[in-house]
């Protein structure tokens, strides 16, 4: 069985491939029928090219920053693609038509969760990153300036940090920021024990923008928390708050936080995470050309954001365990069985 691999860099075919040797150990007979052949994303393919590459294949596998269109997915369809292996675990993340999968009985797999330690520790970078000014005199040092003015940080011992959201993640950076003597305030729908025991207050959410000197994004992204953080939630925010998301993009409204920076109100922006107007603009280099998104174009320029491309779960632990997911879903379509990580259609 033949499946296209869509936009995986050199890690990911190196774990992929490592992942189907160790099938093929197992002596597994759909494993050794299986064949992966390595395309660029997909979303660069034209309908005709798409069908011609695919004209064997019975799967594709997609990366969390490709796209699938809806006459691609029929493209798909029409040329006998049966599955599409998702190679990370957010359905929300991802363009593709769940009810045109459905209609079109393409079954649809996905990772499974990420490492919450891997988010909570790139969380915990990015608010220390922030705090001490690294990446502004990094920046300088590079084009040789070593000077200090201008550059000056602040301690985390006794700074409030809002949760907004207080799961698995949550509490993990809540955990560390504890020990070095951070105020936990935290909003959810549901409490956390957990949280409670690391001295959590829960409050309304209007008190937690108000109160906190960092604010960090941890809650899934539904209708109720699409831009949940708007102009209305900055202009309640302390001025000059440090605001971090390692969650999902979405969570912040583009156009008012841009705002917030420039008027000094957000005063660093700490971002894994961000919702782009076009497709183009996360997971492609751009080189000379200008990045396709005029707010994140302006965000990139300033000195007091820290913008990275979904670094956060980038860690050879989950390269592996996606990779060996996707491939164990390929396994058990080939022979047939029900796949472990296959995602309800309806």
């Amino acid at each position: 069985m033949e499946c296209i691999v869509f936009g995986a860099d050199e890690n990911e075919k190196k774990a992929l491939n490592h992942a189907l040797e160790k099938e093929l150990e197992l002596k597994s007979k759909s494993a050794s029928l299986l064949q992966l052949v390595f395309a660029p994303r997909a979303e660069l393919f034209g309908q005709s090219a798409l069908q011609t590459l695919c004209s064997r294949a019975h799967a594709v596998s997609i990366s969390q920053s490709d796209h699938l269109s809806s006459s691609q997915i029929k493209a798909l369809h029409d040329c006998g693609v049966q599955l599409i292996a998702l190679r990370h675990p957010s359905v929300s993340d991802t363009s593709l038509e769940l009810d045109l999968l459905r209609d079109l009985k393409i079954q649809l797999a996905r990772a499974p969760p990420v490492s919450a330690a891997s988010l909570a520790e790139y969380t915990v970078a990015l608010i220390l990153n922030a705090a001490k000014g690294i990446s502004v005199s990094s920046h300088r040092v590079a084009v040789g300036d070593l000077r200090v003015d201008g550059i000056i940080g602040f301690e985390l011992a006794g700074k409030t940090v809002g949760f907004v959201g207080t799961g698995k993640v949550g509490i993990l950076v809540a955990r560390i920021l504890r020990v070095f003597g951070c105020k936990v305030l935290a909003y959810d729908v549901t409490e956390s024990s957990f949280m409670k025991d690391l001295g959590g207050e829960y409050v309304a959410l209007e008190t937690l923008w108000s109160r906190s000197d960092i604010i960090t994004l941890h809650a899934p992204l539904v209708s109720a928390t699409h831009h949940m953080v708007d102009k209305a939630a900055i202009d309640q925010m302390k001025t000059g708050v440090l605001l971090v998301n390692t969650s999902r993009g979405g969570l912040i409204n583009p156009e008012a936080v841009l705002r917030g920076v420039e008027s000094g109100k957000i005063g660093a922006l700490a971002i894994d995470v961000f919702d782009c107007e076009s497709a183009d603009a996360l997971g492609n280099d751009h080189g000379t050309k200008p990045i396709p998104d005029h707010v994140l174009r302006s965000l990139v320029a300033m000195p007091n954001v820290t913008l990275t491309p979904k670094l956060s779960t980038r860690t050879q632990e989950n390269i592996q365990a996606i990779a060996q997911a996707t491939i164990s879903s390929l396994v058990q379509f080939s022979a047939g069985d029900a796949i472990t990580h296959a995602v309800d259609l309806g």
